[in-house]
């Protein structure tokens, strides 16, 4: 909490918020190694998920600047529409090409014999 709030604040006040998540860090490392359950899973997941927070942070100090907002570009909203109304699109459509298809080999066929009586 103390990394996002050096992140958030005046480059001036950043130093205190650091100082407090390395103390905060570190105390709460000491704590835990003090207790005998220290080494069993619980403690060690939490340590694999959260640990490498304050590492980061130190690492490149960068970090704790905001960077620019992202200039992402997602296009104009579309329209939503309920599956069931996709699917009934979708089947008016096959219906309309079949029966287009159908009624072009029915006049084929009909052609057709009309012109085996001639």
């Amino acid at each position: 909490m103390f990394h996002l709030a050096a992140r958030h604040a005046p480059e001036s006040e950043r130093a205190p918020f650091s100082e407090k998540a390395a103390f905060y860090f570190e105390r709460c490392l000491a704590d835990l190694l003090s207790f005998p359950t220290a080494y069993v899973t619980r403690p060690q997941v939490i340590l694999c998920v959260y640990g490498v927070v304050h590492g980061y942070y130190q690492r490149d100090p960068r970090h704790t600047q905001l960077s620019p907002q992202p200039n992402y570009d997602f296009g104009q909203p579309v329209p939503f529409e309920t599956q069931g109304a996709r699917l009934r699109s979708s089947l008016r459509r096959k219906v309309s090409v079949t029966a287009g298809e159908l009624m072009r080999l029915v006049r084929d066929r009909l052609r057709g014999l009309m012109r085996g009586k001639r």
